[in-house]
């Protein structure tokens, strides 16, 4: 299965849901998940960063 089509929308809504409530440390967190994966190089690790928080 690719990561990018069953992950970033998941990540995507979890993202926006926490920027609605303002958590912060939650933001966080789910963007070090993001950096502790290891099955990405850091390229797509930035890739999924900027999906995520809605930058093209």
């Amino acid at each position: 299965m690719d990561y990018f089509k069953y992950w970033i929308p998941i990540l995507t809504r979890q993202y926006f849901k926490m920027k609605l409530q303002n958590d912060t440390k939650a933001i966080i967190e789910l963007e070090d998940e993001v950096w502790k994966n290891n099955h990405l190089n850091s390229e797509e690790k930035r890739k999924v960063l900027k999906q995520i928080r809605g930058e093209r």
